[in-house]
């Protein structure tokens, strides 16, 4: 893939490690999208990329069957967004919408709701595109739980942001 061979010659760029780790949880490779973003140096993170970072670890722990820390983590980014006053909250809420719906929560409508809500700061096409799709989107067939033991998140993320 394009990040990984970015990341050859640029190891430490976050917007690589971050699409890369995207990527793979979205393709369902939580192991490789875990490992692999665990080695973004979160103290070198400036407070947008914090955002992100936080919400990519959300959609990590949602496809890892942990929907508690990812809700836990999106809440984080969004609110951080919103005192930073930046648009990667709204986009935060976008792909946090897509999570709950996937997993066909209680609260995915509730959810949807608020993030296209907010989405009309997502002018960009690319962003646009992702609005629509959440317009639209239905819920997958969930999988089985899986005890927090067991999770690749509940091994690799950092500590300070498991639950306890």
């Amino acid at each position: 893939a394009i990040a990984s061979q970015g990341l050859l010659s640029n190891p430490d760029d976050f917007t690589l490690q971050n699409l890369l780790a995207f990527s793979y949880a979205r393709q369902g490779d939580v192991e490789k999208a875990a490992r692999s973003f665990r080695r973004v140096n979160e103290q070198q993170l400036d407070p947008q990329q914090r955002v992100v970072w936080m919400a990519t670890w959300g959609l990590i722990a949602f496809r890892d069957n942990s929907p508690e820390i990812g809700r836990r983590l999106y809440t984080q980014a969004i609110n951080l967004g919103k005192r930073l006053q930046d648009i990667r909250e709204s986009l935060a809420r976008v792909y946090y919408a897509f999570e709950e719906i996937r997993i066909g929560s209680d609260n995915a409508e509730a959810i949807r709701g608020e993030a296209l809500e907010g989405a009309s700061v997502l002018i960009a096409p690319s962003m646009r595109l992702v609005v629509e799709r959440l317009k639209t989107a239905k819920p997958y067939q969930p999988a089985p739980p899986v005890a927090p033991s067991q999770t690749i998140v509940s091994n690799v993320l950092p500590s300070h942001l498991r639950i306890t």
